[in-house]
Formats: structure tokens, C-alpha cells, sequence
């Protein structure tokens, strides 16, 4: 019975597909704007905007390109 059993799971497992799961890929270059390709950290806001922290500097994804956060555009400075 047990030989019975196991042949049977073992020819009706060959019929079985499991899921093909597809995650997209990108990269993102100094063509998107984000100049330095070494990122450090990956970080996320509430309101979904993605920062990527650099060597560089800070670049915030806006969904088709890269920004610079300066201290002029509103990037605190927690050095001083």
C-alpha cells in the first residue's frame, strides 16, 4: 500500500506547477540623476516617497528621477 501511495504522490507532483513570481528589476544610473551609485540605506516616508542615502548626499525618488536634498531644499543638517 505505502509503494502504491508514494508513486502515486510522486506521479501526480510532476503535474503540479507552483506559482511564477515576477519582480521587477530596475537600474537606476547617473541618467536618472542619481550621481553616486554606492547607496547605503533605502528609507521610505509615510506619504511613499523612497530616499536613498549615498555617499553623496541624500536623493529623493520622485518616480522618474532623482533629486539632491540640501540643506536648501529642506534637509536638516544634524551636525550642528
Amino acid at each position: 500500500m505505502k509503494p502504491l501511495l508514494c508513486g502515486l504522490i510522486f506521479f501526480f507532483h510532476s503535474f503540479i506547477y507552483s506559482q511564477n513570481i515576477y519582480f521587477p528589476t530596475y537600474h537606476y544610473e547617473s541618467e536618472n540623476g542619481l550621481i553616486h551609485l554606492n547607496v547605503l540605506s533605502i528609507q521610505q516616508n509615510p506619504n511613499n516617497i523612497l530616499y536613498f542615502i549615498t555617499q553623496g548626499g541624500v536623493y529623493e525618488y520622485t518616480g522618474n528621477t532623482f533629486v539632491k536634498k540640501t540643506e536648501y531644499s529642506g534637509l536638516k543638517n544634524i551636525r550642528n
